[in-house]
């Protein structure tokens, strides 16, 4: 059978028995149509085989993957799951691509393949299992599509030359080290609907640049998330909707060199978070109540100038922070306003007076001709219908003035007398 170079099997197919295609070195490309329910083991050994089309969901224990050993080049998924360790440790793989049937993709399934270098992963896929991806070491583009919700436990990783991530925008969770030891990748763009940053989800990606911002969305960054993170410069932000900041979530990120602003929920903050980010210059801690310190949060801050804390809180984090501040100057500040209008073209919005620790804020909002003010929102419900609203800083906020098209009417009475309205 040496000179058999491509196989195409029926769809009625059930069954494929121990070594069925061994030392067929001429055989080059096969199908596993998915009626195939059991395939024994080493059944490409000592053959040719580079393109498979694989349509069966059936799986193999680790280490023992159909294709090891093999120069396989290229695999096409066309079932609903690609089964755990089927392409483990397969060198020679290049390109992999998956139908839309796909919804779930196993354990280990492509760990170690690293002649592979790009990934396109399908809106699909509802599932993923540890490790897929993990040690890719050649892997440099991964393109997430839209739809994906979720993404897998170490997923990438290990994939040190791994340079381009495309997340799409619904996944709720970075997973435990996810991108571990990712260390090319230059920048993450993290989802506006993401929660949770798991443990190690980051660490160790030393090729980050620039600031970071942590979306509102996120409610939890957990321990090691982003350590040894050490190529960040300028500033870190952490969002206003995170309230639990992990151990060592930002330890040795040495490359902060502008201000770290902690978001206005942070209830805790774990051991050594912060420890060694030894560039930054200025803290701007935004809770009305003090978060919960663990050990040396903020030691090792060599260039560290100011604490900054909100109006009226002073004392508070004076008495319960105390030892964190050391020789720094500690001052308040007011948390940030900004304005919009909702359409410009209706009218316009402006802060008309500068809030301060003894100050309210006041915005006004003005109309164009022909257009009147209806009410001020934020995040999409009413808060005030003044204009000009007048009120006292106690969070940040960002304040939408929305305008309405004004109507004039005229109406004459049997009398001769004419009434004018306006609406």
């Amino acid at each position: 059978m040496a000179e058999i170079e491509k196989i195409l099997l029926p769809t009625t197919i059930k069954t494929i028995g121990r070594r069925a295609f061994c030392a067929c070195t001429a055989l080059e490309e096969v199908n596993i149509p998915a009626s195939v329910t059991s395939i024994g083991v080493q059944i490409f050994f000592k053959s040719g085989i580079r393109k498979v089309t694989y349509a069966s969901t059936v799986g193999f224990g680790e280490g023992n993957s159909i294709f090891l050993g093999t120069p396989i080049e290229e695999i096409r998924f066309e079932g609903s799951y690609v089964p755990s360790y089927i392409c483990q440790n397969c060198t020679s793989l290049k390109r992999v691509s998956f139908s839309n049937n796909v919804r779930s993709i196993g354990d280990y399934a492509f760990a170690g393949c690293t002649g592979l270098t790009e990934v396109d992963i399908p809106g699909s896929v509802t599932y993923f299992g540890y490790y897929v991806f993990g040690s890719c070491t050649n892997l440099k583009t991964v393109t997430i599509e839209e739809g994906v919700t979720s993404l897998g436990y170490e997923m990438f990783e290990g994939c040190t030359s791994l340079q381009s991530v495309k997340l799409p925008r619904k996944i709720e969770t970075i997973p435990d080290d996810c991108f571990y030891n990712c260390y090319s990748l230059t920048n993450i763009d993290i989802p506006q609907d993401v929660m949770t940053i798991g443990n190690y989800a980051f660490n160790n990606c030393s090729g980050f640049t620039g600031s970071l911002t942590i979306p509102n969305s996120v409610t939890s960054i957990r321990v090691s998330a982003f350590e040894l993170c050490s190529n960040f410069t300028g500033s870190l932000t952490i969002g206003n909707s995170v309230t639990n900041i992990g151990d060592h979530a930002f330890s040795l990120c040495s490359g902060f060199t502008s201000s770290l602003i902690i978001g206005s929920s942070v209830t805790s903050i774990g051991d050594d978070a912060f420890n060694n980010c030894s560039n930054l210059t200025n803290i701007i801690v935004k809770p009305a109540t003090p978060p919960t310190l663990g050990h040396n949060v903020f030691s090792n801050m060599s260039n560290l100038q100011t604490i900054t804390v909100p109006c009226g809180t002073l004392g508070d984090y004076t008495t319960r922070w105390g030892d964190s501040f050391g020789d720094k100057m500690v001052k308040d500040f007011v948390y940030d306003l900004t304005v919009e209008s909702a359409n410009n073209g209706f009218g316009s919005a402006s802060i008309t007076q500068q809030p301060d620790c003894s100050t309210p804020a006041k915005v006004t909002a003005t109309p164009n001709d022909g257009y009147k003010f209806v009410n001020w929102t934020e995040n999409g419900e009413v808060v005030s219908y003044n204009n000009p609203y007048i009120f006292e800083m106690t969070t940040d906020h960002n304040l939408v003035a929305n305008f309405s098209r004004q109507y004039d009417f005229s109406a004459t009475c049997t009398s001769g007398q004419t009434l004018y309205y306006r609406i």
